[in-house]
């Protein structure tokens, strides 16, 4: 079985080699670089399971090469590390594309953990249980199998986590979850503090979905609770959405 690919882009040269050294025991090939630039060059021309992308960057900072990666690769898992903890920081890195994050200082076995929880999501599926038969809501059509959204015909470009968010609250009209449990459905971890995920997720959903994101249609939120998709009766027909 071929090893994993992954890409390093960090500019604290001790921390990268590090984490290249310990990705690297754990059975991992690295490519690793202290250039926000040059890592969005090795990200654009090579093939990677996963890249991890430091906020602070010099030059191209992270955000920057997140989107920019995000937009031309959508389907390409990003781990981003931020060196602060204020939330607005992780809230713009995964609104930027970000799949999840690692705030510094960290533990190398918490890192370790997230990279694994999101190469088992990329590379062995998804862990939200998806029908062959394609969900109808509305102007929305989501097709499970192929893992295809379309909105009023035209196609919607999701990333996996995206889908798998979107699929679960659809299949379920009507049913709320806590932001708990879709981050154990979705993300695959149950690690306490990763709200900001949620909201953010979510959020990035509803811009690619939603006509007006102050007045969601479709992903409601439950107040002191978490999320939910409107029920079958409140969906509104193709041409009311």
């Amino acid at each position: 079985m071929t090893a994993s690919r992954i890409l390093i882009v960090e500019d604290d040269t001790e921390l990268l080699n590090l984490l290249k050294r310990q990705l690297e025991k754990a059975g991992y090939e690295v490519d690793a670089v202290e250039d926000g630039a040059v890592g969005l060059r090795h990200g654009l021309s090579n093939s990677y399971a996963l890249i991890i992308l430091d906020c602070d960057l010099p030059g191209l900072d992270g955000l920057s090469v997140c989107r920019k990666l995000r937009s031309d690769l959508p389907g390409q898992a990003i781990l981003m590390l931020t060196g602060k903890s204020e939330e607005i920081e992780v809230v713009e890195g995964l609104q930027g594309g970000a799949d999840d994050y690692v705030t510094k200082p960290f533990g190398l076995a918490e890192l370790t953990a997230r990279i694994e929880a999101l190469l088992r999501r990329t590379q062995g599926g998804s862990s939200v249980p998806q029908e062959k038969a394609v969900l109808e809501r509305g102007p929305i059509q989501i097709d499970g199998e192929a893992r295809r959204v379309f909105l009023r015909g035209e196609e919607v470009e999701l990333t996996r986590l995206e889908f798998d968010l979107l699929y679960l609250l659809a299949v379920n009209p009507g049913k709320s979850f806590t932001r708990a449990e879709l981050l154990e459905r979705v993300w695959d971890t149950s690690v306490d503090g990763y709200d900001s995920a949620v909201n953010s997720l979510i959020l990035r959903l509803r811009k690619k979905l939603e006509k007006d994101v102050t007045k969601p249609v479709f992903i409601k939120a439950v107040r002191g609770v978490g999320y939910r998709f409107c029920a079958l009766d409140e969906i509104p027909d193709a041409e009311g959405a």
